[in-house]
C-alpha cells in the first residue's frame, strides 16, 4: 500500500511541476486537478502515515525567503516541509501529511484562506496557524471562521510559534521538543 501511495504522490508532484510551465491553465483548474487525485484511499493512507509518527511534521507556507528561514530556525527540532506558492502548499500537504501548517495569508497563486478551505475538504483535521503582517480583525476572524487553530502576526515571536507547536503536539498526542 505504501508503494501505491508513493506512486499517486509522485503523479501529483509531477503534474504540479508541469503546471508551473503551462501558464494557460487557471489556478482554480490546477487546484481541482490536484485535489481530484486525492481520493479517499489516498487520504486514509496519509492519515495512517501521520498516526505512526512520534514527533511533529510541520509545513511552513511562506513566500518570503527570510521569513521562512526565520520560522524554520525556531523549529530545528522538527521535520520541516517548506512551500512558497499556493499550489505547492497543497501538493506538499498531500505528499507529506504534516501534523501542523504555518500558513501565510498572502501567498502567490492562492491565498492562505482559500488554501485552508481546500485543505479542509480533504482533511477536516488540518491544524493550521495563519500568519500575516496584517493584523486587522477581519483577517483574524476569517481565519478562525474557516478553521484555523491560531493566528500569528509578523514579525513572529519565538514564544508564540513554540506555543502553537505545543498546542498541536498536545492535541495530537505527539512529542513537542523543547528548545
Amino acid at each position: 500500500q505504501w508503494s501505491q501511495l508513493k506512486e499517486v504522490a509522485a503523479k501529483i508532484s509531477l503534474e504540479s511541476q508541469e503546471y508551473h510551465v503551462v501558464k494557460e491553465v487557471p489556478v482554480d483548474e490546477r487546484v481541482k486537478n490536484v485535489l481530484s487525485r486525492a481520493d479517499m484511499n489516498f487520504v486514509q493512507s496519509l492519515i495512517k502515515l501521520r498516526e505512526k509518527r512520534k514527533h511533529l511534521y510541520i509545513l511552513i507556507a511562506e513566500d518570503d525567503d527570510l521569513l521562512q528561514q526565520y520560522v524554520s530556525s525556531m523549529l530545528t527540532d522538527y521535520t520541516l516541509i517548506k512551500a512558497r506558492k499556493g499550489e505547492d502548499v497543497l501538493v506538499s500537504y498531500l505528499l507529506n501529511a504534516p501534523d501542523m501548517v504555518f500558513l501565510d495569508i498572502e501567498l502567490p497563486e492562492i491565498d492562505g484562506h482559500r488554501l485552508l478551505e481546500e485543505m479542509k475538504k480533504v482533511d477536516r483535521d488540518v491544524f493550521a496557524v495563519m500568519m500575516s503582517g496584517h493584523t486587522q480583525m477581519k483577517h483574524v476572524k476569517r481565519s478562525i471562521q474557516i478553521g484555523a487553530k491560531g493566528f500569528v502576526a509578523k514579525p513572529f515571536q519565538k514564544e508564540k510559534i513554540k506555543s502553537c507547536v505545543e498546542v498541536c503536539a498536545n492535541l495530537k498526542g505527539l512529542y513537542a521538543m523543547s528548545g
